[in-house]
């Protein structure tokens, strides 16, 4: 640890992964022998996106545009009222079906072990 004011240590010059990533060609310098406090003249790595993520920045630009803005209020007139009266109509008739279905499939334990009880099983 340092302490406050201090100027943090460098890393050293030669630490592993740079013959590694010069090998493969990802690391590109200006000047070989460089000094490391000139920011100017500090390596350099480039790095290539994979051909996937290429072709998925380039396919975002092909998909069409939304033409207005979401989720702003117009303001060349009246927002549009709610029909609250189709909503619950929709609510009402899902119900109809999903509370049934729900204590067939949650519920029948009870039957059967009343059953399976009266028999002596």
């Amino acid at each position: 640890m340092t302490e406050p004011g201090q100027p943090k240590t460098q890393r050293s010059k030669n630490y592993t992964s740079r013959p590694i990533l010069k090998s493969l060609g990802l690391l590109q310098t200006s000047n070989q022998h460089h000094n490391n406090n000139n920011p100017t003249n500090q390596q350099k790595m480039a790095f290539r996106p994979s051909p996937i993520r290429a072709f998925l920045r380039s396919a975002r630009n092909l998909l069409p545009k939304e033409a207005h803005p979401v989720g702003r209020y117009p303001s060349a007139g009246p927002t549009h009222p709610v029909s609250w009266g189709i909503y619950r109509t929709k609510v009402m008739r899902t119900a109809a079906w999903y509370v049934p279905v729900a204590a067939v499939i949650l519920g029948w334990p009870v039957p059967t072990g009343m059953v399976l009880n009266k028999v002596g099983i």
